[in-house]
């Protein structure tokens, strides 16, 4: 079983979620998550797999604004953001940094507006394309150092960076968590069930577990609390009711 994830902020904050049928993929099944849910007002951000012109027409059409990774194989779309960022003077920088627990991590976002970088033959293919973005990540976890620079394109303009710098935090936030804690603590990776209904159900199950082991108010890690739940029918009380 897969399930495609979209990241929707602002009015209505949370992610939507979707199954992908079997013989069918992310790219199909993302238009009719968005068709079935209300995004008016809203942004919406989903990453290179969603970065689609029929995507970003569809949530436009819903009513909604679309925040959309950029990778290579946009070909000369990337191409022309990632030049643009190198020769063209940024209409405005925002820089976050964050320090907890021997993890150190900077986020510097940029952005331009697009139809100063773009050909007209691209930017008219793209619906309400007015934005592009880019995102400086370093991050450092002890000794070991990561960069990684990411760039976005979206429907909305005359934003601060720090509006988009909080957005695409929010999505790799709730991306992270969730398939962190699904790995890690729910080892979902080593279930075997693959069959029927069995993996939508058990993943439901999960995130319900999750969300209410979250709400707990101790200094236990989440594995640990999934574990004295197990064995401790009090605690275990605590955490439901």
């Amino acid at each position: 079983m897969h399930i495609v994830n979209a990241w929707v902020s602002e009015n209505r904050g949370g992610v939507e979620q979707k199954k992908v049928e079997d013989k069918s993929n992310e790219i199909t099944a993302i238009p009719s998550l968005i068709e079935e849910s209300d995004i008016t007002d809203s942004l919406v951000s989903i990453d290179a797999t969603g970065c689609q012109r029929d995507i970003a027409e569809k949530i436009k059409t819903k009513g909604g604004h679309y925040l959309l990774a950029l990778k290579e194989n946009q070909g000369n779309l990337y191409e022309d953001a990632v030049f643009g960022f190198k020769t063209c003077p940024v209409e405005s920088i925002s820089e976050e940094w964050e320090y907890d627990h021997g993890r150190y991590e900077v986020r510097k976002c940029s952005i331009l507006s697009s139809e100063k970088v773009l050909f007209p033959e691209i930017q008219k293919q793209w619906c309400g394309l007015k934005t592009l973005v880019r995102v400086e990540a370093f991050r450092q976890i002890k000794d070991r150092k990561m960069e990684e620079t990411r760039y976005y394109i979206s429907d909305e303009e005359d934003l601060p960076a720090a509006y988009f710098n909080a957005a695409v935090r929010g999505h790799w936030g709730i991306e992270n968590h969730l398939h962190r804690h699904s790995d890690v603590t729910f080892r979902e990776d080593n279930c075997r069930a693959r069959t029927g209904s069995a993996p939508e159900n058990l993943a439901t199950l999960r995130k319900l577990a999750l969300q209410i082991t979250s709400e707990q108010q101790d200094k236990l890690s989440m594995k640990k609390r999934r574990l004295r739940a197990a064995y401790d029918t009090e605690y275990l009380k605590r955490l439901i009711t």
